[in-house]
């Protein structure tokens, strides 16, 4: 198995580790130690890091170093200076010196780097990280949720070639109407459909967190098929971080989808995550 969407602590980095902006109160996952306990009780494989905050690639880097068979990392860049190429270098050396696999593309709310990312001015940065041939993790959030799906189709009508994973996937809140119905937006539909987009899955996170019923759930397997999802489990996130907890995650989609066969489940719990990432 592999967790698509893991996070470590970084609130007590060795010294060694800290650049500047480095945030002492920041906790943003446990330690790789614990997560590394968790995943072998529950049987999970590898874990996908992703970096929230750029001042911390070079902790994952080394955690990532120490441990290659049991983490693989996504980076983080200053979205705001996306465009020079002295943010083109950065990349490049977090990717082909420092093992990164993959770009976690999440700008400040209502800056450029959110609101016109897709237009011609971003363009270069876009050929830039396609030429390393790396998948872009953007994050999808209840505030970016009406205008993401738009933007992404305009960026992959230029860059086919871009692999993308949907962080959090297709916001289920957002896709719950108050009649329990499933709505997914046209522009949502065609940009999963058409091009080389996976959703992030994060079954078991949240009590009804794809409907009282898993709604949303089923909805979204039965319109896009099991090729097009990658199990995470955002664990850092959850009240009660224990083996139990992560165990009824890891086990959510076998015991609760039954509609789902086992290659669709192998898919979705590892087979999936290994081709988006080379692994």
């Amino acid at each position: 198995m592999i967790d698509n969407h893991g996070h470590i602590g970084v609130c007590h980095i060795p010294s060694e580790d800290i650049v500047d902006g480095y945030d002492p109160e920041a906790l943003l996952g446990q330690s790789p130690q614990q997560f590394i306990s968790l995943m072998d009780a529950v049987g999970v494989d590898l874990a996908v890091l992703h970096c929230l905050r750029s001042w911390a690639n070079k902790y994952h880097a080394r955690i990532i170093k120490e441990h290659p068979d049991r983490f693989m990392g996504v980076c983080k860049i200053d979205e705001s200076t996306a465009t020079t190429d002295a943010t083109h270098e950065v990349l490049r050396a977090y990717v082909e010196d420092w093992g990164f696999k993959a770009l976690y593309y999440d700008p400040i709310a209502d800056s450029d780097a959110a609101d016109k990312f897709h237009t011609q001015a971003y363009a270069p940065f876009w050929e830039f990280v396609a030429s390393l041939k790396i998948p872009v993790c953007f994050v999808s959030l209840r505030r970016n949720f009406k205008t993401l799906w738009h933007q992404l189709l305009q960026l992959l009508d230029r860059l086919p070639q871009l692999t993308v994973v949907i962080v959090h996937g297709l916001y289920p809140a957002c896709l719950l109407a108050d009649d329990h119905s499933v709505v997914i937006p046209d522009e949502a539909l065609k940009l999963v459909r058409n091009f080389d987009v996976q959703l992030d899955l994060l079954a078991g996170l949240r009590t009804n967190q794809y409907g009282p019923n898993d709604e949303v759930l089923g909805v979204l397997f039965d319109t896009f098929g099991p090729s097009k999802f990658l199990w995470g489990s955002e664990f850092t996130k959850v009240k009660s971080p224990t083996a139990k907890q992560y165990r009824h995650q890891a086990h959510y989609v076998r015991e609760q989808c039954p509609y789902m066969s086992g290659e669709d489940i192998y898919q979705i719990m590892g087979g999936n995550a290994r081709r988006v990432y080379g692994l």
